[in-house]
């Protein structure tokens, strides 16, 4: 008899919590020289469905041609037929091949009339453009963890390939790019890009995910990281993990090199960041989400760990969030 072993997968113990949704944007051919402005998280979230209180995650499919995408600081990537673009950093970029033109603002082109495709044109690439929405909480880990532009390859996971091949194909043979299929679809992406990355010798595992192999630790992981708010100690990581406190401790620091507080608040600190930055929610609802019941001990330690205050921080996020290219 076989016996079949399951590998412990650390994207499938975070997925309840990722609770992705997904909107296609755009599904057109466009001619050498064409340049799209897409802007930041922020601005590109109110031209969704996505919930305000999700991380906005721009991604562009290379359906046709090639593609170039320049960041705001001056990034360059460039992309060939079956490539994807996934940008979880939010920062305004410009996509575009050819000579230089005067971006056209993906809000002019939303809704606007499609040209018809070229099949096969040197001259032309074919993009299928949208978003994808993921929660709060884990858009802070996936922040952390992935770089600012992630750029997948075709053929890099036959897992991603197979299934935006599906979308396509259900994009192409659909009136709507709203129904239920797109959406599941959307979700089956994201999902295998994610596990693509992280699963590739290069990535930078960083975060949460070097425990993707330790299961007590990382139940103990997704405890704190599914309620933040809790009186976290090590004494009630160590009992979800089913393992005495010494033990837990000493296995947490050989896994991922620090002490199971000091994880804790350096992401208390990542968190309120990205729901400062985020949201509407006031400093203290945002202290009492991410574990402090006191409002100023919160902006103490947040001023701290970062330099400035949480008012500062969200003023410099708003400033930022205005100025896209």
């Amino acid at each position: 008899m076989v016996r079949h072993v399951r590998t412990f997968d650390a994207l499938a113990e975070l997925a309840p919590q990722l609770s992705v949704s997904g909107a296609i944007l755009l599904d057109e051919t466009y001619h050498v020289p064409w340049a799209i402005s897409i802007p930041h998280a922020s601005e590109l979230a109110d031209l969704t469905s996505v919930p305000k209180d999700r991380l906005t995650a721009a991604f562009h499919y290379v359906q046709h041609g090639s593609a170039r995408l320049m960041t705001d600081t001056g990034e360059r990537f460039e992309a060939d037929k079956g490539d994807l673009f996934l940008c979880f950093g939010g920062r305004s970029h410009v996509l575009s091949l050819g000579d230089a033109v005067n971006p056209r603002p993906l809000r002019n082109l939303i809704g606007a009339a499609t040209p018809p495709r070229v099949n096969d044109s040197a001259q032309s690439t074919s993009l299928v453009c949208g978003v994808f929405g993921v929660g709060s909480v884990p858009a802070a880990l996936l922040r952390a963890s992935l770089p600012s532009i992630l750029l997948l390859r075709s053929g890099q996971s036959n897992e991603m390939d197979h299934l935006v091949s599906l979308l396509v194909n259900e994009l192409e043979s659909s009136q709507t790019t709203t129904n239920f299929m797109v959406a599941r679809l959307l979700e089956m992406v994201c999902f295998a890009a994610l596990r693509s990355e992280f699963s590739s010798p290069t990535a930078t595992q960083i975060g949460w995910y070097p425990a993707a192999n330790n299961p007590p630790i990382l139940a103990a992981l997704n405890a704190f990281h599914g309620d933040p708010s809790q009186t976290w100690d090590v004494g009630l990581l160590a009992s979800v993990s089913a393992l005495s406190p010494s033990r837990f401790a000493s296995m947490f620091r050989e896994t991922l090199g620090e002490s199971p507080m000091a994880y804790v608040g350096r992401w208390r600190m990542i968190l309120a960041s990205e729901l400062l930055r985020s949201s509407d929610q006031t400093t203290a609802e945002v202290a009492r989400l991410v574990g402090y019941q006191s409002p100023s001990s919160f902006t103490r330690t947040f001023t701290r760990h970062f330099g400035h205050s949480p008012r500062d921080h969200r003023q410099t996020a708003a400033n930022a969030n205005r100025h896209t290219i």
